[in-house]
């Protein structure tokens, strides 16, 4: 992992990938754009997946 981020940003970051299934770039994404919580972020990013899901249905 790059420098710069925190252990606890690093921690959130695994966390996020393995649960996720994503890759770190994803990971970081969305982990950013919700304030490095990780429940708001894969709350976030499983209902940005469930929209994309429907929308391809």
């Amino acid at each position: 992992m790059p420098p710069g981020y925190t252990t606890t940003q690093k921690n959130a970051i695994s966390q996020f990938m393995a649960f996720t299934s994503t890759d770190r770039n994803t990971a970081v994404r969305h982990l950013k754009s919700h304030n490095w919580s990780q429940e708001s972020a894969v709350n976030g990013y499983v209902i940005c997946f469930q929209f994309a899901i429907a929308l391809s249905s």
